[in-house]
């Protein structure tokens, strides 16, 4: 009559492992999420980095465009205002080689 207790009894110690290895397991896996939800914690942290400073790269260029914009319509009425000279004095000089020309003309005529 001492067999099924004994049985019984190796039963349990199998039940016993069976939930060892079971806890085992569900430890084992809980740490493998555990670190999978860091590593992605990670990986945002990583993103959000790369994100602030792209923006910031993007200000400074932004920054860089709006510099060269003024420099660039400086450079634009600077230069508008030489057209301007230059065709004054290249009229002016049509001009007076035209007056010139014609004074001589004159006294060709003259002589």
């Amino acid at each position: 009559m001492v067999q099924p207790h004994h049985h019984h009894h190796r039963r349990r110690s199998y039940h016993q492992d069976d939930w060892e290895d079971f806890d085992t397991r569900r430890r084992s896996r809980h740490e493998d999420e555990a670190r999978e939800r860091q590593r992605q914690r990670q990986l945002m942290n990583d993103y959000i980095a790369e994100i602030v400073l792209l923006k910031r790269r993007l200000r400074e260029r932004e920054a860089e465009v709006r510099t060269l914009s003024a420099e660039l319509r400086e450079v634009r009425r600077a230069n508008g205002a030489l057209m301007e000279r230059y065709h004054y004095w290249r009229t002016k000089c049509e001009r007076l080689m035209e007056a010139v020309r014609d004074e001589r003309e004159e006294r060709r005529r003259r002589w």
